[in-house]
């Protein structure tokens, strides 16, 4: 779980979190807002939950209770992860980056 209290510095986080969840087959369940609105659908590939107790609760909840819908979230979040978040499907990106960095020095 990745619960965050909505600040302006949290809003700056990276959506890292979503990433190791999802590369180890794990629901992915977060706070309602950016940086993880920017990929979790929830309800697809891991649950956004609002910063209440009663949601919270009633997210995990559910995850524990429902087998087919934890395996389902998990399993589509780790697709998400090998189709958009590996070397192999950002290494364009990274050297892109790299060779700006190359040219601006």
């Amino acid at each position: 779980i990745a619960p965050l209290v909505e600040t302006e510095f949290n809003r700056c986080k990276s959506y890292i979190k979503y990433i190791d969840y999802a590369a180890l087959n794990l629901v992915p369940v977060c706070s309602d807002f950016t940086p993880y609105q920017d990929v979790i659908q929830s309800g697809t590939n891991g649950l956004l939950v609002k910063n209440d107790t009663q949601s919270w609760f009633q997210a995990l909840d559910r995850l524990i209770e429902d087998d087919t819908y934890r395996h389902r979230l998990s399993d589509n979040a780790y697709q998400d992860y090998l189709s958009h978040h590996t070397l192999n499907t950002q290494i364009v990106n990274w050297i892109d980056a790299f060779n700006e960095l190359v040219r601006t020095e």
